[in-house]
């Protein structure tokens, strides 16, 4: 593929280190994650044992109050929430 595109990229783009990114994830898809947690947190939470309701809404005030730094811990859990979901209950 880099020889494909030698005549049109320059040589130090080209062939510069890998670059990682940073997926706004707030920004595309945090309503919909906040959203799915709040509206499955009783259950989750009664079902696995494994988190308690207490913590959970108090990572849900942080975020809704703007709390940028809780969106990693967010999406983790929304995606834990959704497995268990599809595969566990």
């Amino acid at each position: 593929m880099k020889k494909s595109l030698k005549g049109t990229l320059d040589h130090e783009t080209l062939y510069r280190k890998k670059m990682g990114f940073c997926v706004p994830i707030r920004v595309w898809g945090g309503e919909i994650m906040l959203e799915y947690v709040k509206d499955n947190l009783d259950k989750f939470c009664n079902e696995t044992g494994v988190f308690s309701k207490e913590g959970m809404q108090h990572l849900i005030k942080n975020i809704e109050s703007g709390n940028e730094n809780m969106t990693n811990q967010l999406y983790t859990i929304y995606f834990l929430m959704a497995w268990y979901e599809r595969w566990i209950y």
